[in-house]
């Protein structure tokens, strides 16, 4: 496989259409990606392969699907959609009967949080002719699993088997999706980057667009914050992810009205005025258990004693990274941590974190604080990357997203100790 450099075309490419930053997953790992894709297309050089994707559209659809990966399972993070469930029952469903609540999930991937949403409605009481769903993603890959409605057990994650029999039937090693949960939810190809390809009925009253912003340039991010603006009703709720609290997307939704949500409010949803944050120690959730956060899906591998040969080759590599770092060898250690990652195609939270520290001590905040923010993408509860975060984001002038934090950072530790004892 051609070294990584010479893929800077199909970089560029990616990061102009939809916003890539090729260092949230690693040159490595996208000349993987477009090594298999030369050999699909029968090119032998990745000048050729250029042209090609320059000449055949339907082949850069192709290299977008082949480098989207999704990190999703139902009911993921938990607490919105406890927020949403409860939003809905208490401040929407009352009085509402006229009107139908709109939400847009986007991404959606594989179709597990629209589906997830759409549960969450219906554990609220919502008759399925009060609300519509539209789902967008840029996969069409992914779309297609999605429409199908099947899921394996690695999608239940922290869910409630109770909860997945209800919505659920097996069929094999798989669970289908009701049609009760089917009902009210429409697929749709698009890319949030470009507002032309979203056919979609405006405005939405909420929008969940999670974990897509860690992945993309500031570009792209700015971007993306203007398209959703301009998608919601002026009282409208937008849920991001744990680690996207970017200052530029705080200023546009500055009201944060449930804990643990990540929910940003435009306005005052409904009419209603804004809610206290809920006591930390929330009533058990009518529709699943808040699902801790689980291990980070691992890359394939033919057995699982190579995947453990794995974990311990990186954690040496990462601990090599340290001791270079220590020593002030510091463009040697981030040469070490973006090994792994590319090897990890960029999951590896522990070597997000090491880079970020090294960057920071190359006096490169910006870079750094996306480090920790990817940290935290992929392990919610690093308790280190929230701290580093917070000191980051203190020295920015963002309070209230140093405070917040730190509180979590000290809910974290508080969990662990816990568990210990």
């Amino acid at each position: 496989m051609p070294a990584p450099d010479v893929f800077r075309d199909v970089q560029e490419l990616l990061s102009r259409e939809i916003g890539l930053d090729s260092g949230s997953i690693g040159a490595g790992a996208i000349a993987r990606v477009v090594g298999r894709r030369m050999s699909a297309t029968s090119c032998t050089t990745p000048e050729e392969y250029t042209r090609v994707l320059r000449r055949e559209p339907a082949e850069g659809q192709m290299l977008i699907n082949a480098m989207v990966v999704p990190e999703t399972w139902f009911f993921r993070d938990g607490e919105p959609f406890r927020f949403l469930e409860n939003l809905v029952r208490d401040e929407w469903a009352p009085g509402r009967q006229d009107r139908v609540l709109r939400i847009l999930s986007i991404p959606c991937a594989s179709g597990e949080e629209p589906y997830s949403i759409a549960m969450s409605l219906l554990a609220a009481g919502l008759p399925q002719d009060r609300y519509r769903i539209d789902a967008v993603d840029v996969s069409t890959e992914l779309l297609a699993l999605a429409k199908e409605g099947a899921y394996g057990l690695h999608s239940f994650r922290g869910v409630d088997p109770v909860v997945r029999d209800r919505f659920f039937y097996a069929r094999g090693r798989r669970f289908v999706l009701r049609e009760e949960v089917r009902v009210g939810i429409a697929f749709h190809h698009g890319n949030v980057l470009d507002p032309r390809s979203l056919d979609l009925s405006v405005p939405y009253h909420i929008v969940f667009c999670r974990n897509l912003m860690i992945y993309l340039h500031a570009e792209a991010r700015l971007r993306v914050v203007e398209t959703l603006d301009s998608l919601m009703s002026e009282d409208g709720l937008l849920f991001v992810g744990h680690s996207e609290l970017f200052p530029m997307l705080m200023a546009r939704f500055p009201i944060d009205p449930h804990r643990g949500s990540f929910a940003r409010r435009k306005g005052s949803l409904f009419g209603t005025a804004q809610r206290e944050p809920p006591d930390p120690k929330p009533e058990p959730p009518r529709v699943a258990p808040i699902p801790r956060p689980g291990p980070v899906p691992e890359i394939a591998v033919d057995s699982p004693s190579l995947a453990k040969a794995k974990q311990v080759t990186d954690a040496g590599r990462l601990a090599e990274a340290k001791r270079l770092a220590d020593a002030g060898r510091l463009a040697e250690a981030e040469a070490v941590c973006r090994e792994v990652l590319d090897r990890s195609r960029g999951r590896d939270a522990q070597a997000h974190f090491l880079l970020g520290v090294i960057l920071g001590a190359a006096r490169l905040g910006e870079k750094a604080e996306e480090c920790f923010a990817r940290a935290l993408y992929l392990d919610s509860e690093h308790y280190d990357a929230m701290m580093h975060l917070s000191v980051l984001k203190a020295r920015k002038g963002d309070a209230e997203g140093a405070e917040l934090l730190r509180k979590r950072a000290e809910r974290a530790a508080r969990t662990n100790e816990e568990e210990v004892r």
